[in-house]
């Protein structure tokens, strides 16, 4: 029998106030962080169903919260970076990029024991004009990246990425986040909101799918997007449903995906 293909799930730690909903929601800064027992609450639900992922953490967050990423890392999950601040890559420089990263990168280590070797750009920032970073990553000593999703979008997105898995010329090991073709296009279908959105049958349909081609899917999600008891704000509608909808759902989808497929950390592909 051949056995299950091995999926990836990665989880973006961030808090749920970044940079944009700081722009667009008035009145956030009365309300604190929800990490800790955003954090807590996906640590029980993994581990209930014995599954390890990948953590992708700020490195502002884990000066916050050491004792957060202690406890991810204890649970036996995956520390990799999510870059220092929540800014896209392609609002840096090389040198200021790789001048945050290394002592957050060394922070991580001293808070694990284990030197990071993946990286995840903020909002999926890898496209066209910060291909840079590739570069910069392998001069880190980071040994894959994450930070493609090659779909078109105003803040992420990068066609020309690639779909599946590959090695840049550097040696950096490159996974796009899932897409599902339709009609020829990529489709986003890595997690997140697109999965509060969907019916879980067509999630489970589209992984079965691309399970029987043997493609290992991709999927992360961000804390927030588990939690319905964020602070509801006055905002536009486009950003109610990035905030909001299907947060109450999120947890039982998961469950759901934790028991019919197979998931390890990105470092285990």
């Amino acid at each position: 029998m051949t056995p299950p293909v091995r999926n990836a799930l990665s989880i973006d730690l961030e808090d749920w106030f970044q940079p944009f909903v700081r722009r667009a929601l008035s009145g956030w800064e009365q309300y604190g962080s929800r990490v800790p027992q955003e954090t807590e609450r996906l640590l029980a639900v993994l581990g209930e169903h014995g599954v390890r992922c990948t953590f992708f953490v700020l490195g502002e967050l884990a000066e916050r919260f050491p004792d957060v990423i202690r406890s991810i890392h204890g649970a036996g999950h995956e520390i990799g970076s999510h870059g220092y601040r929540h800014v896209p890559l392609f609002t840096l420089e090389p040198a200021q990029f790789e001048a945050e990263m290394r002592p957050s990168l060394d922070y991580l280590a001293q808070l694990t024991g284990e030197a990071v070797q993946g990286f995840r750009a903020p909002y999926f920032s890898l496209r066209a004009e910060s291909l840079w970073a590739i570069e910069s990553l392998h001069r880190l000593g980071l040994k894959y990246d994450s930070s493609i999703n090659p779909t078109a979008k105003v803040l992420h997105g990068y066609r020309q990425g690639g779909r599946l898995p590959y090695h840049h010329p550097n040696g950096l090991k490159e996974y796009p986040v899932t897409t599902y073709p339709v009609l020829g296009l990529p489709m986003p279908f890595g997690g997140s909101l697109y999965y509060r959105l969907l019916p879980y049958p067509v999630i489970r349909a589209g992984l079965r799918r691309l399970s029987r081609r043997n493609i290992a899917a991709n999927l992360y999600f961000h804390p927030r997007d588990f939690d319905p008891d964020l602070p509801r704000l006055e905002t536009s509608l486009a950003l109610k449903l990035i905030m909001y909808v299907g947060t109450s759902t999120l947890e039982a989808k998961l469950e759901r995906l934790l028991q019919d497929f197979r998931f390890v950390p990105l470092r285990e592909l």
